[in-house]
This record gives structure tokens, C-alpha cells and sequence, in this order.
């Protein structure tokens, strides 16, 4: 018991020197926060206008505000209602740090809860520890968004979920119906863990179906998914009624449907006792009759789009978009080895041993859940924050599942050394190269230029100027700045004006600029140098993306050409003009 607090205690140390301490001065500047990456502004644009009391789902098109509405919160009690943009911005750099804490720690109980096993638990812990890619950049200090504590609701949710399951508790089926919903409430994709628990329940029916107690695990997920279903209409209604009640999810029906049909599934099981009668008589024709509504109702533009997401997406502009393996449509590992190391591949051996043992139910869900994570990561990278859970407890499965087969004389010492060889050489020094490369970079692109640019804005633009830039910037502009910005990653409708706009001769820039109202345009280094290819991906008017000298982007940070335009700030990053 000692040894495992010990151990536990220094794998959340680890995690806090990697989440907090590395990226500490990087964070608090000049008694400011400066988050990473633009989603932390669009968050925190939220939160202040909770501060202001303007919050309005108008003006944030987002009804899943769970984690800016505790952060809200939490500024509240601190300040003794006394709120300001430095507590609030405090509060929530160090409310993500807090959560990858937690994550860490929820880590060990799910695997210690799925193997009954104390040496797999602190393994994978201490793995966890030392992730890193997008689980240590999403759950570090300063990034504010909805992923940290998404990935600590999913966590527990599961949790007690594989209680009820190896338990057969109702009061467990309803902790995690709970506290999926309030994983519902914090994304609006948190519907994955419905769907995570309604696949189990169908592999359940079908591998277990003549169990004696398969009605009540059944009942069990019932209760569970519909608890979750209903604080999470009531959590919606409540942020969206009356004003826009439009943004409700257009897949409750289908989530609502898919959860009437179990008790239907199973009532069938129990009447078609073998399993192959029951595949070939039920599964098989649902699977043609649901591939059939597809094809007829849906354009196959769509499912193009959808098989393209996986193996061959060269139009998704962000990096969190891309395939894992192919990102802008060329093969690669290095997402894999950024993300994971050297424990992919184990943990992908991982998952064929357990695929060959006996099948127990809370496995039976451990498989469905890595199974439909792994997939959605192959479509995006930015669910490799996810997959490195179940990375890091099969790996440790893997490890402590072959070192405890080695038979020979000088068991002990041969245990001890490949130990050492797993977790020494090969586990963690890539691990730790990584975590601490990734942690030590500063917040991503709101440099000590763009901040300069912010504050010229602020004070030397009118109050109705809009302003133009990469939509990356938009939450920069409007929180730092103050200001309108023509397009911002929320509001994507502008993308293609915004892509004309810099891609064209700056003398028609300038005059559709005017016609637009746009009163200014920022131009950083990034846009020159390396997203490029973002905007001219989104240019309609040319199926190239090759680099132009003539375009307004380059040609007004290069000072080619500035017909139209007045240079009114310059650094050694950012270049603002005004519009002629």
C-alpha cells in the first residue's frame, strides 16, 4: 500500500512539473495570461461576458459551456464576487493543469477497475504521466478549452461504468449516467460516450445474450444512458430556450431511437438462442438495411468525405483535423511517434492478446472503447488526446503480461531486466523527451508581437472598425483587440472571402475591402511562411497552392506592393494596414 501511494504521488509530481512548471513562465508574462492556441481565446470570450453579464447563445454560438460556467464559477467564490479579467484568466490557465491532474490519477482507478491488477495500474500511471502529444498539450497549463475537463468527465464516466458492469449496480449506472451528462454538456461531440455505451449494450446482447443476467445489465444501461439523456435536454433548454432553440443537436432523435431498440435487440437474442442465427436472422440484415438508408438518403459526396477523413484528407486545413496517418493526404508515422512513441506498436500487440483471452464484459467494453477511439483518431488527430488513455493502460497490460511469462532459472533478475528495458529505454526516455520538449514551447503564435499588435489596435482603431486576418487570429482580435474580426474559426462562413481576399492582387484586395467595410488587415510571419497552404486551400478560385509573390499577403508583409493599403505598424512579426 505504501509503495503504491508512493508511486502514485510521484507520477502526479511528474505530471505537475510537465502541465505546470515547464510551461509556467511561458503563461503568466508580465502579469498577464497568455493562453496557448486560438480555442483558449474563444473560450475565454465566453467567460467574459458571464464576468459582464452579456452572455447570450447570439453572440457565443456554443450551448455546451460546462467548463467555461465552472471557471465562471470558481473566479466568482475566489474574488468574492469581485471578478476581474486577471482572476477569471488565472482561474482558468490553471483549471486545465488541475483537470490533466485529475486525468492522470482517473487513469489508474479505470485500470485497476479492468484487470484487477495493482502492478498494471501503476504502470500505466506512471505512463500517463509522461504522455505526450495532444494529451499533455490539451491538458497543460494555459489551455483553456472544453478537452481537459472533457477527458476527466469521460474518465470517470467510464469508471463507473465498469463498476456497474462487473457489479451489476444501479447506483453506479446512474453516477455514470450523470456524469456523462455533464461530459454531454461540456462538447457538443460528447455524444461519442452515448455511443460508446449503446455499442457495448448491442456486443453485449450478441456475445452474452443467454446470460441470466443479461436483462438487468441491460436495465442497468438503460438507466444509465437515459439519465444522461435527460439532464442533458434540461442543460440545453435552459441555455438555449427561447432564444435559439435552432441549435439544438439535430441527432437526439437517433440517439433516442437507437436506445428504444435494446430492450428490442434483446427480447430477439433470447428468441434466436445460437449466436450465428442470431447475426445472420438480425445483426446482418440491420447492417444492409442501414447501409441501404444511407445510400438513398444520403449524398455520397458525404460518405466520401467521411472515408476521405480516415485515409486520404488533404483539405482540412487544421492540424487537429488530419488523419493521423495521413495528414494532408501524405503517409506518415510522425503523428504517431509525437503522440505516443515507442508505445503504439505495444499497445496494438496489446490489443491482440487481449482479443485472444476469454472475453469478460467489463473487456468486452474495454475493446469497444479502444476499438471506437482508435478509429476516430485515424480521422482526427485531435482524439489522440484520448487514445493515449487506453495506450497507456494496454501498454501496461502488455508489459506486465509478458514479463510475468518469462520462465527460467534467474526469473527474478530476467523480470527485473526487461523491466528496465521496457520502461527505462524504450518507454520512457522518448516519453520524456517529448513531454518536455512539448511543454517548454511558448503559447502557440501569440508572440510578444501579436500582443504589441492587440494593444495598437485597441487603442488606435475606431470601436465599428473591422478587421482582417487568418480566421486563426479572430479570438485574438476580439478579446486582446477589441474589435470586430472579419472571420474567426467559429463563424467559418468568411473563410473563402477571407482566402480572395489575401490571395488576390492588392488593388483588387483593397477595393473589395472597401466594398466590405474591412478597415484594417493583420499579417503575421506564420501566414507567409508556414499557413500558406491553409488559406489557398480554401481559395475557390485556384486548385493550386504554390506561392505567389503578387497575392496581398505576401506582397504587403514583403512591402512589394502596397497600392490601396497605408502601413500603419510593424514589427518583427506582425505588419497591420490600414485600408485606403
Amino acid at each position: 500500500m505504501k509503495t503504491s501511494v508512493l508511486i502514485i504521488t510521484i507520477s502526479l509530481l511528474v505530471a505537475a512539473f510537465f502541465r505546470i512548471v515547464l510551461p509556467w513562465n511561458n503563461t503568466f508574462v508580465d502579469n498577464e495570461v497568455r493562453f496557448s492556441q486560438v480555442d483558449s481565446y474563444y473560450s475565454m470570450d465566453a467567460v467574459d461576458m458571464m464576468r459582464k453579464g452579456t452572455f447570450s447563445v447570439n453572440q457565443h454560438p456554443q450551448p455546451h459551456i460546462l467548463s467555461e460556467q465552472i471557471v465562471y464559477g470558481i473566479s466568482y467564490i475566489v474574488s468574492l464576487g469581485n471578478l476581474t479579467k486577471n482572476t477569471t484568466d488565472t482561474i482558468a490557465a490553471l483549471f486545465t493543469a488541475i483537470c490533466g491532474l485529475l486525468a492522470v490519477l482517473f487513469i489508474y482507478f479505470v485500470t485497476r477497475e479492468l484487470f484487477n491488477n495493482e502492478k498494471i495500474a501503476l504502470l500505466s500511471i506512471a505512463l500517463a504521466a509522461l504522455m505526450p502529444g495532444e494529451f499533455l498539450s490539451r491538458t497543460s497549463l494555459g489551455f483553456f478549452d472544453h478537452h481537459a475537463l472533457e477527458i476527466v468527465l469521460f474518465l470517470l464516466s467510464t469508471l463507473f461504468f465498469i463498476r456497474m458492469i462487473k457489479r451489476h449496480s444501479l447506483l453506479n449506472a446512474f453516477i455514470a449516467g450523470i456524469v456523462a451528462s455533464l461530459y454531454m454538456c461540456n462538447w457538443m461531440g460528447g455524444i461519442i460516450l452515448y455511443g460508446l455505451y449503446v455499442t457495448f449494450a448491442v456486443f453485449y446482447i450478441i456475445v452474452f445474450g443467454n446470460n441470466k443476467n443479461n436483462a438487468t445489465m441491460i436495465g442497468n444501461i438503460l438507466l444509465c444512458t437515459c439519465t444522461s439523456l435527460l439532464i442533458y435536454m434540461i442543460y440545453l433548454l435552459s441555455v438555449l430556450y427561447p432564444s435559439n432553440m435552432s441549435s439544438m443537436p439535430s441527432y437526439l432523435p437517433y440517439i433516442i431511437l437507437s436506445t428504444a431498440l435494446l430492450p428490442v435487440l434483446l427480447v430477439l437474442r433470447r428468441l434466436f438462442q445460437s449466436i450465428k442465427t442470431f447475426l445472420f436472422v438480425v445483426i446482418v440484415p440491420s447492417i444492409v438495411l442501414v447501409f441501404g438508408l444511407i445510400i438513398a438518403f444520403v449524398p455520397l459526396e458525404y460518405v466520401t468525405i467521411a472515408i476521405n477523413r480516415i485515409i486520404w484528407d488533404t483539405q482540412t486545413a487544421t492540424s487537429e483535423g488530419m488523419p493521423l496517418l495521413f495528414p494532408g493526404g501524405q503517409f506518415t508515422l510522425l503523428p504517431v511517434w509525437v503522440n505516443f512513441g515507442i508505445l503504439f506498436p505495444i499497445f496494438l500487440f496489446g490489443l491482440g492478446i487481449v482479443l485472444r483471452q476469454k472475453i469478460t464484459t467489463a473487456r468486452l467494453f474495454f475493446l469497444c472503447w479502444s476499438i471506437i477511439i482508435l478509429v476516430l483518431t485515424l480521422g482526427g488527430v485531435r482524439f489522440a488526446e484520448y487514445l493515449a488513455v487506453n495506450v497507456a493502460i494496454i501498454s501496461s497490460f502488455t508489459i506486465v503480461y509478458v514479463c510475468q511469462r518469462i520462465k527460467a532459472p534467474a526469473k527474478r533478475l530476467k523480470r527485473l531486466i526487461l523491466y528496465t528495458v521496457f520502461a527505462g529505454i524504450i518507454v520512457f526516455v522518448p516519453l520524456v523527451s517529448y513531454s518536455s520538449l512539448i511543454s517548454k514551447q511558448s503559447p502557440e503564435y501569440f508572440t510578444d508581437s501579436w500582443h504589441d499588435a492587440m494593444i495598437w489596435i485597441d487603442k488606435n482603431t475606431d470601436q465599428d472598425d473591422i478587421i482582417l486576418s487568418l480566421w486563426d487570429y479572430g479570438y485574438w482580435i476580439k478579446r486582446e483587440g477589441n474589435r470586430k474580426p472579419f472571420c474567426d474559426p467559429g463563424r467559418p462562413n468568411n473563410r473563402a472571402i477571407t482566402a480572395s481576399l489575401l490571395l488576390n492582387s492588392p488593388e483588387q484586395s483593397a477595393i473589395d475591402m472597401q466594398a466590405l467595410d474591412i478597415g484594417y488587415i493583420i499579417i503575421d510571419s506564420l501566414m507567409v511562411e508556414e499557413k500558406y497552404y491553409v488559406y489557398a486551400a480554401h481559395n475557390k478560385s485556384t486548385d493550386h497552392v504554390e506561392i505567389e509573390f503578387d497575392v496581398t499577403v505576401l506582397s504587403l508583409y514583403y512591402g512589394i506592393n502596397i497600392t490601396g493599403f497605408e502601413k500603419v505598424f510593424g514589427s518583427s512579426e506582425v505588419v497591420i494596414y490600414k485600408v485606403k
